[in-house]
């Protein structure tokens, strides 16, 4: 037998409580499972009444206490409100508090590059020149082997 129950209770002091019985492989009667859930659900009930007395009890009472101590609120119009001066370095040192921050200034970075290009010319030149060297003696080589008949 499995027995749900679920308890709603509200501010104002009000007990709400739905119940649902579910009964899947009970062992015995029909019966019997009635009578025991009837008899807990009474005392269950007359639990829930009680503590249902006591939460209004103590609502009413916290309203007659709140109602005491509080002194009344009086009504007061916009237009019969009196404004007070404005002390105008006050408010100018109040606005840096309220303004956004400023974002920070984006880093400058200049670059210079400096090309040595007569040093460059130089090195291509005597580069250019080894490498002609070279291909000249693979060819010299090859013509002589040639001739040789190699």
């Amino acid at each position: 037998m499995r027995f749900v129950a679920l308890l709603v209770v509200c501010v104002a002091g009000s007990v709400d409580v739905e119940y649902e019985l579910s009964v899947a492989g009970a062992a015995g009667s029909d019966d019997a499972i009635s009578l025991a859930f009837a008899t807990r659900l009474r005392r269950f009930e007359a639990r829930m009444g009680e503590s249902n007395r006591k939460i209004q009890a103590l609502s009413n009472h916290l309203e007659e206490v709140v109602a005491n101590t509080l002194p009344p609120v009086l009504a007061s119009s916009f237009l019969s409100s009196r404004l007070q001066p404005v002390d105008a370095d006050v408010v100018h040192d109040g606005l840096a508090l309220s303004e956004p921050l400023r974002p920070a200034t984006q880093g400058a970075v200049n670059v210079i590059m400096k090309e040595d290009l007569s040093n460059m010319e130089r090195r291509a030149k005597y580069q250019g020149m080894r490498d002609n060297i070279v291909r000249l003696r693979f060819d010299f080589e090859h013509d002589l082997a040639t001739l040789r008949g190699d």
